[in-house]
């Protein structure tokens, strides 16, 4: 079984060149690109993803972990594998959360995360996040 950070990051970058059609030639792809914000990987590929990271890893990924920005990279991705391995139940909070709870109070709309202001006061952004919506879309 895959264990360690680096293993984790090669497997990830082997599935997701392989199912996404990224190029070895790509100059841009690298283990700390954004894969959403780049286009490596939509919203429909996010649950592709999962899956292959729960089935591959013998994990279940936490909701929290899919909200954070780690979520975003094969790096953070990796440590985030490594994490549910060692037990983690929950991601660490960041200023770039999305909003869960205030989702059921009909105050934020669960497609658009929280970002924060230039006074530290978090607001909804203007565009749609798409790990939520893949998710949303994929019950």
């Amino acid at each position: 079984m895959v264990t360690s950070h680096d293993d984790i990051a090669e497997k990830l970058e082997k599935f997701i060149r392989s199912r996404f059609r990224v190029l070895g030639t790509d100059p841009l792809f690298s283990h700390d690109v954004h894969l959403f914000d780049s286009g490596y990987v939509d919203s429909v590929g996010v649950v592709e993803l999962l899956s292959f990271l729960e089935a591959t890893f013998e994990i279940k990924v936490p909701e929290d972990f899919l909200f954070s920005d780690e979520f975003t990279t094969i790096d953070g991705i990796s440590r985030i594998v490594a994490a549910c391995r060692n037990g983690a139940s929950s991601a660490p909070t960041n200023g770039h959360a999305v909003a869960t709870a205030a989702i059921g109070n009909g105050l934020v709309s669960p497609l658009f995360p929280l970002k924060s202001d230039r006074d530290g006061q978090e607001v909804q952004e203007d565009h749609p996040a798409p790990i939520i919506h893949a998710l949303q879309n994929a019950k």
